[in-house]
């Protein structure tokens, strides 16, 4: 049998692969956030950013106290898959790809000026229309002049070591408004790297120091850690062993009423799972691919998972740093770890929600609705904790009091109405799921169901407002997802805020 052997180079074409690389995924925020991740990792202190319009062009410029690069260094910066010392245990950065997709996502020129110990300032220079004019990767290194020493001396001139990275021909940039897009980043960074700025670090941000924003609230004295535990990990995949530690901490964050909730962000959307790998946030309020079901039921509680850099392969870390894909054997220990505390949570914060008088009957609501359930577009059953069994099956026909008690439990399955206080700013209801039952919540205190509800004494009409109201219910549960969660809630709120107004 004829063997084959590589006798051929196989060279990318640079140009298009430069092109093809600026669609890999980035959103600005995070390619700014890889940009820092470099910063932290050369041990710097400080990272100021400046963010500005000049002659039609948005620039950046990110500035950091670190320990700057040498020659060797620096000509691997700007490299895709650029070879430089790796620490799992603790640096952010891993693949090598983080300052060259990240500027690419962004801009067409990148510049570098750096300085280590030694004293002396280099500078590099990539610039994409460079390689599409020559169809070669070029860049610029070497030495600096004298504007470069102005500039790295306006933003070091007292540190002994630095670098300052400049994007510009910015193509690429997602909101052109400085103000916006300097808002949305400050609010991404203060939660992102909260850690290190508890820690001590300083973020500058267009000459605003960074504070550091934590969704699980842990400097309120009435949140609290339900469980905050180390598990060990001893996993085979192929042919690699894995064998390290996961942290996972379970908050139960305050309530603070309707109001209150909204302004701190307690919502759908920020419940679950916060990754944190080397201390710096991957993810945000997420169900980690089923580790449970997202509910509304839930939204008090937030939980953190640490990992350190050597579970990389097992956390699926993209490159990117903006999406994971778990391991099937550490997503079962996971969710072995996290199913029983969660239920636990959900009961506590159950017991917590105010409790309003039952005004207003809905039973007969229920019970028309319920024998109409074949016929009906629900969503999906709420997943449940499986029952232990011993393994027998019990082959027993059920008798007709037992068929007669599984049709009544349907029924009783398939929807509740509650009332509670959510205040007269509040929505109208709130729906969720309990297993496979439908609740929904009418908010008592909402102006219309002060006036039109509880006062019509027709409960056929009653009956057709709970109808209507199910329906919008059924079919938000039935769509929502973790991208629309935010439009859905805000259809719901402006809807009930006209109602409201109308009302009054």
């Amino acid at each position: 049998m004829f063997t084959y052997k590589a006798n051929s180079i196989n060279l990318p074409n640079p140009a298009k692969l430069l092109d093809s690389l600026r669609s890999t995924g980035y959103d600005n925020y995070n390619a700014l956030a890889d940009i820092i991740d470099n910063s932290l990792d050369a041990d710097a202190n400080k990272v100021i950013i400046d963010i500005y319009q000049e002659k039609g062009d948005f620039k950046i410029i990110i500035a950091d106290d670190g320990k700057g690069m040498d020659l060797h260094v620096l000509d691997e910066a700007l490299k895709l898959g650029s070879e430089t010392d790796k620490d799992y245990q603790s640096d952010l950065g891993r693949f090598g790809m983080g300052l060259s997709t990240a500027s690419l996502s962004m801009c067409r020129r990148t510049e570098i000026i750096t300085k280590d110990k030694s004293g002396k300032l280099l500078k590099s220079v990539t610039d994409l229309d460079w390689v599409k004019e020559s169809n070669e990767f070029k860049k610029y290194l070497g030495e600096v002049d004298n504007d470069d020493i102005d500039l790295f001396n306006s933003y070091l001139k007292n540190s002994e070591s630095g670098t300052i990275v400049i994007f510009s021909k910015s193509d690429r940039i997602q909101n052109t408004n400085t103000t916006v897009f300097t808002n949305t980043l400050k609010k991404h960074v203060a939660r992102i790297f909260r850690r290190f700025l508890e820690a001590g670090k300083v973020i500058i941000i267009n000459k605003e120091k960074v504070q550091p924003f934590d969704p699980l609230i842990l400097n309120d004295s009435n949140t609290r850690v339900y469980s905050d535990e180390e598990y060990e990990i001893k996993i085979q995949k192929g042919d690699k062993y894995y064998e390290d530690t996961i942290r996972i901490k379970f908050v139960i964050v305050p309530n603070y009423g309707y109001s209150g909730n909204r302004d701190k962000g307690i919502n759908y959307q920020n419940q679950g799972f916060y990754v944190m790998r080397n201390q710096r946030e991957l993810f945000a309020g997420s169900n980690l691919d089923g580790i449970y079901t997202k509910d509304a039921h839930l939204n008090r509680f937030r939980a953190e998972i640490y990992f350190s850099g050597s579970l990389d392969d097992l956390m699926g870390v993209h490159f990117t740093k903006r999406s994971i894909s778990i391991d099937q054997a550490l997503h079962d220990k996971i969710k072995e770890y996290s199913r029983g505390q969660i239920t636990e949570i959900q009961k506590i914060a159950d017991s917590e929600r105010p409790k309003s008088e039952k005004v207003v009957s809905h039973s007969n609501s229920e019970k028309l609705i319920s024998k109409k359930s074949k016929l009906l577009v629900k969503p999906p059953a709420e997943e449940e904790p499986k029952r232990e069994t011993d393994g027998k099956k019990n082959k027993k026909e059920p008798d007709s009091k037992d068929r007669k008690r599984d049709f009544v439990e349907r029924l009783r399955l398939i929807c509740k109405f509650e009332e509670r206080s959510m205040e007269k700013v509040g929505p109208l209801y709130a729906p969720s799921m309990e297993g496979k039952k439908v609740i929904i919540t009418w908010n008592s205190d909402h102006p219309f169901y002060k006036l039109i509800v509880e006062r019509k004494e027709d409960k056929t009409f009653v009956t057709a407002l709970d109808f209507l109201i199910f329906s919008f219910a059924s079919a938000e549960l039935k769509s929502v997802n973790d991208e629309n969660v935010s439009l859905l809630e805000g259809i719901r709120q402006y809807m009930s805020q006209n109602l409201r107004v109308l009302v009054d």
